[in-house]
């Protein structure tokens, strides 16, 4: 690291409101908000470290759904592979709560995760424009081609895949999209449109690998809810309902090239699966909010839950989760870190922020917006130490989770 982190009270977390202007000091001390390990269902054994404590009082917050894409992929996907390594526990006189000022934070290497510059999209590998003045959704890149959606309508979407050497490519009608972080490959889903431009039922996943030709699961009729979820060794996941499952959204696993998809039967409505397979979140709703419960994908078993943040990364490994909530009614952030196996809290940082990623297994990244303009705020996860990988600048900033190299 080109100049040392910066240990004090400075820390980044996300979830800006960007009618904020600030480049801020964030505040007196952050609200802390602590998630509890959800004890397991009837008849079940924790998990070894896992205290039976009683869940937290769900609590509405805005949401964003994530669109994942994995580092190191799982040699069977759904299968317990090696466990990710979690953040060593914050050393002696690091405190667990971090309140981030902005203007105090050193300037430290630059960042190769990444991210959205106004329309520029920059890190890993040159930097690309998406031409036009569209809304711009989710974006990956995939060889030397970059891969953006776009707003059509106001309702719909395209994929644009933009590269040198060839015209833009668009496909039309597409809902969500995912990359792996080697570039390798992506996936997406495309929806079916009637006439009058109405979403209706049906749709079809999608299997982009780079250079490569595309490969269709076209699905049935009564297909609603559609979302690609991840791609991990290859193989795409994917949740939508049908008419059988009610309102419950279903995980599947495909395998590119054949025509039926595997049901994966223990983990249901999974907003995103850490990179070697281990790990999933599952949201859920309730009478009073909506709650993000960490489970093993092979067994299903509930290892704890989140209300009062939304889970939106896993770290490379698997061992760190991160989240992010709202510090009561102000527009300040909470950015946390957890022990994926026990949802013991590692860190939180608050502050006035955006959005948060994973940079690597040690590192996580939040976005910030301000009078000063954007920035990109690296935080040590062992130590709670931040810097600045992207100091404030002009352009507008936008950091995905997932979409790390």
């Amino acid at each position: 690291m080109a100049k040392p982190l910066l240990k004090a009270k400075n820390g980044p977390l996300v979830a800006v409101v960007a009618s904020v202007a600030v480049a801020a000091v964030v505040i007196g001390s952050a609200i802390a908000y602590w998630q509890g390990p959800e004890s397991k269902a009837s008849g079940a054994t924790p998990l070894p470290g896992l205290s039976s404590t009683p869940s937290e009082t769900p609590i509405v917050t805005p949401s964003r759904t994530p669109s994942i894409t994995p580092s190191t992929p799982p040699s069977t996907a759904g299968t317990p592979g090696t466990p990710g390594t979690p953040a060593k526990p914050p050393s002696t006189g690091n405190p667990v709560e971090i309140p981030v000022e902005l203007t105090s934070l050193a300037t430290g290497r630059s960042t190769d995760a990444i991210h959205l510059a106004g329309r520029e999209v920059r890190g890993g590998g040159p930097a690309i424009k998406i031409p036009g003045s569209q809304r711009i959704g989710d974006f990956a890149r995939l060889g030397a081609d970059l891969l953006a959606t776009v707003g059509t309508d106001g309702v719909n979407d395209e994929l644009l895949i933009i590269g040198a050497g060839h015209p833009i490519r668009k496909v039309p009608n597409v809902d969500t999209l995912v990359a792996d972080r080697q570039g390798t490959a992506a996936a997406y889903s495309t929806l079916v449109v009637n006439s009058d431009g109405i979403r209706t039922r049906g749709g079809a996943v999608h299997y982009l690998p780079a250079g490569g030709t595309t490969k269709t699961l076209p699905l049935p009729a009564d297909t609603f809810a559609l979302r690609v979820v991840a791609l991990l060794d290859g193989k795409v996941y994917y949740r939508s309902t049908d008419e059988q499952a009610g309102d419950i959204e279903r995980l599947y696993e495909w395998t590119p090239g054949t025509a039926t998809p595997r049901l994966v039967k223990a983990v249901t409505a999974t907003t995103m699966l850490s990179a070697d397979g281990r790990y999933a979140a599952s949201r859920r709703n309730t009478t009073t909010g909506t709650c993000t419960t960490v489970q093993t994908v092979a067994t299903g078993k509930d290892l704890w839950k989140a209300c009062k943040t939304d889970l939106m990364d896993f770290t490379p490994g698997g061992g760190v989760t991160l989240g992010r909530g709202y510090v009561g009614d102000t527009p300040m952030v909470r950015i946390t870190a957890q022990d994926t196996r026990t949802g013991k809290l590692i860190h939180a940082w608050t502050g006035f922020f955006a959005n948060v990623a994973a940079e690597d297994d040690e590192h996580l990244l939040i976005s910030t917006e301000g009078v000063t303009g954007a920035s990109l705020v690296r935080c040590e996860i062992t130590t709670g130490a931040c810097e600045y990988a992207v100091a404030p600048g002009d352009a507008a900033l936008r950091l995905d989770p997932g979409m790390t190299p």
